[in-house]
């Protein structure tokens, strides 16, 4: 550990240049590539499966919630627009039947239009989920919107504003508590590289294992976690060997010996812990499982060899 400190710190711009590459590149590869995430339970075991699979074997069904401004919406203007609008629905790839309207609320305004898909939702695929959401969202006067399977694959990944609002308050913190500049932006930076790749693989695992959208926010708010605490434990003990009076690669020397084990011993215990997820048997908790773990590695690594890196003067 302290060999692979030393070097780091002895080759900094080589070793910034590989992080920075990496981010890069990982980044360049989710844009050309995309992500396939799937927010599909599936329980093999359960009878509610078996059900779920007799129910989708000739096709699927989504709901079509639909509102009309003024008046009601199953009889007059509102009924012609409704229909008009099952129609654009109708001439949909893989349709069945739009309509006719099912349930509809007590004031008239409000309808339940469902519309039978020729195959499950999985089948379908990416393209006719985003065809049916086009023609959900310009459903022109009237107010719709949709639920189901193939509906739930048009939802966007969880925002990361709140892993932000986090490292925000980590900063704070670290500024009041150490009372140092150096002590929030190495810490942070080495995080957010990290944690940027960490999302980039995340989204690249979607193409070859069940990965769920919120896979991408857990992965951010565990890896900025773990990422500057780890960043600490090692720039904590690099601190104190320079206040006694070492010279900074004899400090830093000091630090991996000691503090750097703790970050593998930790990001080991931790993967290990995650690890326990693949036993259930879901395809949905092993992706959050993989992004979990591979964003503590891939922290765990920049505060071992990004970070001391960042040290030199």
């Amino acid at each position: 550990m302290t060999g692979v400190v030393a070097w780091c710190f002895r080759y900094s711009g080589v070793v910034v240049a590989v992080w920075l590459t990496l981010l890069v590149g990982l980044v360049a590869a989710v844009l050309h590539a995309g992500a396939d995430f799937r927010d599909t339970v599936d329980l093999p075991a359960a009878d509610s499966t078996a059900a779920a699979r007799l129910l989708h074997s000739t096709g699927s069904e989504e709901r079509v919630v639909v509102r009309a401004p003024d008046g009601p919406v199953d009889t007059g203007t509102g009924r012609a627009q409704l229909d008009a609008f099952a129609a654009r629905l109708a001439a949909l790839p893989h349709v069945v039947a739009a309509g006719p309207p099912g349930q509809v609320s007590d004031d008239h305004r409000t309808a339940i239009l469902p519309v039978r898909f020729d195959a499950p939702a999985a089948d379908l695929g990416q393209d006719t989920a985003d065809a049916f959401a086009a023609v959900v969202r310009a459903a022109g006067d009237l107010t719709a919107g949709a639920s189901g399977e193939l509906a739930a694959m048009t939802a966007t990944a969880p925002d990361l504003g709140n892993a932000g609002i986090g490292l925000l308050a980590a900063a704070l913190v670290l500024l009041v508590t150490f009372r140092s500049v150096a002590c929030v932006v190495l810490p942070v930076l080495t995080a957010s590289v990290s944690v940027g790749c960490a999302l980039a693989v995340v989204s690249l695992l979607s193409h070859v294992m069940t990965v769920p959208k919120i896979s991408t926010e857990i992965a951010a708010l565990l890896g900025l976690g773990v990422g500057v605490d780890y960043a600490l434990f090692v720039l904590t003990r690099y601190r104190q060997g320079r206040r006694e009076g070492a010279e900074p690669a004899a400090a830093l020397a000091v630090a991996a010996a000691t503090s750097g084990r703790s970050v593998v011993f930790a990001g080991i215990t931790v993967c290990v812990s995650l690890a326990g997820m693949l036993t259930v048997g879901l395809p949905f908790l092993d992706g959050i499982a993989a992004a979990a773990a591979v964003s503590v590695l891939l922290t765990a690594s920049a505060a071992l060899t990004l970070l001391p890196a960042l040290l030199r003067p």
